[in-house]
């Protein structure tokens, strides 16, 4: 079933390069029922710049899981206006038409009517996204192309999104085989500080944080010998003592670095859900987290039943997330946004099954989507990484890590590229650094720099160069 909203306009006035957002901007959203009692929201705007019919449509995947891309990837990462209503001058839209979805059901204002409809595992997220899709694009198609032809279609994502990304691509090209989905071109699927291998990321925490000063010596060989363990965990099926693993890391680097935030090294005590303050008052946390320093001394037994004591006593992989559903958002969401789609059911609350979406799928974040990588690519699908180099949670070592574990024959190759330095436009003659770029073939690397988890929100300007260059497959 499908539910969609009126034609909308905003009243915009801003500029970057030669396109000006007009004061009347094509808009369509609504609902589609993708399973009994699961229901995904949706928000389109039609790019006004350029050839408008054949720019590419941009699909942003939000974090979380439980962030909405409508809300927090709109008004506070890519799109037309800020969270105060203000025009953001470095909007997406001046090089793509943009399609939020709030993904997965949960987030943002996409709802279920009961507990078991919640998705548990990232294919059912996907299967979810294709369905929606399928109903989008023919609305689109019809509605906003004059029945022609859809431009391409390319999947950007961030954090948890970057985990759906690929398995979503991978999940559009089978469905193409079966003929679903005829209408729609994907130009590619972009990773953005993505979540595929969190193991990888986590492998590489000890290492960056003693390079980056936040732990010593000695903090940095207890990490180490964890992280390894975590791996060995890993790379054995344990899922479950891996994950148990990544937890103790995680809280130990809250509390031997003065709370140092996972989404922009540099910075401390930021407003985020703060492990720290998660562990402080328990006194059974607190203890275990001294046993740390005697953990290489420890026999295989005792290493066991520490980790699980540090489940049973905290788990932080329910509680690191980043605020996505933030005050600011929230009433914007809950009030003028919600007047103007007219079609939100009265009894949901943006935001409200956030932390129980995110719950649902916490406990297989551990588990890699590396396969549906290596699927895209051998099918022929544009794949980008790309990734903040302040970045902890997600940082570029750790996607580095799992991108050698690819199958892909011609990974070699992409190895013997060099990377290319890139500006931003405004910077370009002094020469400022932005970012790194490496290609061969279908696979692609963007590094950027003095960015952290957000890249939107922290290199505005060279995240919308970066754009503009995927989008039109440039490489030099």
């Amino acid at each position: 079933m499908f539910r969609r909203g009126l034609l909308g306009l905003v009243l915009l006035g801003l500029v970057y390069s030669d396109c000006v957002i007009p004061a009347e901007l094509q808009e369509a959203w609504g609902y589609v029922d993708v399973r009994p009692k699961a229901h995904l929201f949706w928000w389109f705007m039609k790019t006004p710049c350029g050839d408008v019919d054949n720019r590419p449509i941009v699909i942003w995947l939000q974090g979380g899981p439980g962030g909405s891309g409508t809300g927090y990837g709109n008004f506070m990462e890519v799109g037309p206006q800020d969270n105060n209503l203000q025009p953001r001058n470095y909007t997406w839209l001046k090089e793509a038409s943009l399609l939020f979805i709030d993904s997965p059901v949960g987030a943002g204002f996409s709802y279920v009517d009961e507990e078991d409809a919640f998705t548990t595992t990232v294919y059912e997220v996907a299967d979810d996204l294709v369905t929606a899709l399928g109903e989008i694009s023919t609305m689109l198609r019809a509605k906003h192309y004059n029945g022609s032809s859809l431009p391409p279609i390319f999947i950007f994502s961030e954090s948890y999104g970057g985990k759906v990304a690929p398995v979503f691509g991978s999940k559009i090209v089978e469905a193409q085989s079966k003929g679903f989905l005829s209408d729609v071109k994907l130009g590619g699927v972009a990773i953005g500080d993505g979540a595929v291998s969190l193991v990888d990321s986590a492998a590489m925490y000890p290492d960056y944080l003693f390079q980056m000063s936040q732990i010593d010596y000695r903090q940095y060989k207890t990490m180490k010998m964890m992280a390894m363990d975590m791996e060995l965990a890993y790379m054995s099926g344990d899922y479950n003592s891996s994950s148990n693993y990544l937890g103790v890391i995680m809280e130990m680097i809250q509390n031997v670095t003065d709370d140092v935030f996972f989404y922009n090294i540099i910075y401390h005590h930021q407003p985020a859900p703060s492990l720290k303050r998660v562990v402080g008052p328990n006194w059974e946390a607190k203890q275990n987290l001294k046993h740390l320093q005697n953990y290489g001394m420890m026999t295989e037994s005792e290493k066991r039943n520490f980790i699980k004591s540090f489940k049973s006593s905290s788990y932080p992989m329910k509680r690191l997330a980043i605020d996505y559903n933030g005050e600011n958002v929230k009433k914007l969401m809950n009030g003028k946004m919600r007047e103007k789609f007219g079609i939100i059911p009265k009894e949901i609350k943006w935001g409200a099954q956030g932390i129980a979406c995110h719950s649902y799928l916490a406990d297989e974040m551990i588990i890699d989507v590396i396969d549906s990588v290596d699927d895209c690519l051998a099918n022929g699908v544009r794949v980008i990484v790309y990734n903040g180099m302040l970045d902890l949670i997600i940082n570029s070592a750790g996607q580095d890590k799992w991108i050698n574990k690819l199958t892909w024959p011609s990974l070699e190759d992409y190895y013997q590229q060099k990377r290319i330095p890139l500006y931003p436009p405004s910077l370009a003659k002094e020469q400022r650094t932005g970012a790194f770029h490496k290609a061969y073939k279908n696979f692609e690397y963007y590094w950027l720099l003095m960015s952290g988890h957000m890249v939107p929100i922290d290199v505005p300007e060279m995240s919308l160069e970066m754009v503009r260059r995927i989008l039109s497959n440039e490489h030099n």
